[in-house]
């Protein structure tokens, strides 16, 4: 190329160059497709340095793998199951379950036993006795203890009780129309086996409640009288926080609602109090309520929030209640009792 050649094409660059908006990229306009926060083959963080911000502290928990391998949680002796025995004639009688310690250290999780402990520290301030209630924490939770807890539970509430099953941990998505809890060594308690243990009970209420993810799948244990309120449905993960040491659901349901007296003391209150919450601050999830009760449920004459500062924040409206069922919802159905409010995007997930 000559040199006067030269001399205009290096002209035309510079031109170029300062025209403006010249050699300006287009901004892509389309929203970031976020990424996987786990790749749950390999068990290991993807990067998610060029999300957006998350808005809270949330932990990204991906659903553990096929196979949990690794050290188990210490089998420690569960407490002594005090409601055993004949079948009571009335009264509540709670099962709270709480796992962090899985096999390996991979899939372990942050506030799960914290998240049983706040349920059983609201249980206690309705009164509950302690005889009535059991806790089992991590290793306590081996799928063997754990069904005989739940047999157990069941033997014993008569046709006036109301019996509590509370569950934090892992549940894991088997099949399109299978959930299952992932019990502390690992096995599986799929929810048909759960319904088939919770069948015989003659309590006149019940109440499951799941802070995990796909927990809005187990309506096989529904039927009248019957409550299932989950952290999420059966296709959505759940989240928890460091900040708030819990997942989101306990901590606006149990915490707030009940624990700091800001919600009504029925199940179907608090659950329109924390649904209302985790929309308005942000907290990631949608929290699904299926209610057969017929009615509020109330676990007992006590006030949890007795003795506790009061936040100030206005309880929400009592929320309205569903007619009677008499049969339960198909095993996919995910609808809720409440209203469902859109949560903002943004944070990361957490319980699997």
């Amino acid at each position: 190329m000559g040199p006067g050649r030269w001399m205009s094409a290096a002209a035309g660059a510079l031109a170029l160059a300062v025209l403006p908006g010249a050699l300006r990229l287009v901004p892509d306009s389309r929203p970031l497709e976020r990424a996987a926060p786990w790749n749950v083959e390999t068990a290991q963080a993807v990067p998610v340095a060029l999300t957006a911000a998350p808005v809270s502290d949330a932990v990204p928990i991906a659903p553990p793998p096929a196979e949990l391998t690794g050290e188990l949680a210490p089998a420690v002796p569960p407490p002594a199951l005090p409601f055993s025995g004949s079948r009571a004639r009335g009264g509540v009688y709670a099962l709270v379950v709480g796992i962090d310690d899985y096999p390996g250290s991979r899939s372990d999780l942050r506030s799960a036993v914290a998240d049983a402990d706040t349920i059983d520290a609201a249980l206690n301030g309705f009164g509950v006795p302690a005889a009535n209630r059991v806790v089992l924490r991590n290793g306590q939770a081996r799928k063997p203890a754990l069904v005989d807890a739940i047999r157990s539970l069941v033997s014993v509430a008569g046709p006036s009780s109301t019996v509590v099953l509370a569950y934090a941990g892992h549940v894991r998505k088997v099949d399109g129309d299978t959930e299952a809890i992932v019990a502390a060594d690992g096995a599986l308690l799929p929810d048909d086996e759960l319904a088939a243990l919770l069948a015989p009970a003659q309590a006149q209420r019940l109440w499951l409640l799941i802070a995990s993810c796909y927990a809005g799948g187990f309506t096989e244990a529904l039927g009248p009288g019957r409550i299932l309120t989950a952290a999420a449905d059966a296709r959505s993960l759940a989240y928890e926080s460091r900040s708030i040491n819990g997942s989101y659901l306990v901590h606006h349901l149990v915490r707030e609602g009940w624990l700091e007296g800001r919600a009504g003391r029925s199940v179907q209150e608090a659950f329109a109090y924390a649904q209302a919450r985790m929309a308005e601050d942000g907290s990631e999830g949608r929290p699904v309520q299926m209610d057969y009760a017929g009615g509020p449920l109330v676990l007992g004459s006590g006030d949890p929030a007795a003795g506790r500062a009061s936040s100030g924040a206005a309880a929400p409206a009592p929320a309205s209640e569903p007619p009677p069922q008499s049969q339960p919802p198909p095993p996919t159905t995910t609808t809720t009792t409440q209203p469902q409010r859109q949560c903002l995007a943004g944070l990361i997930c957490q319980r699997g």
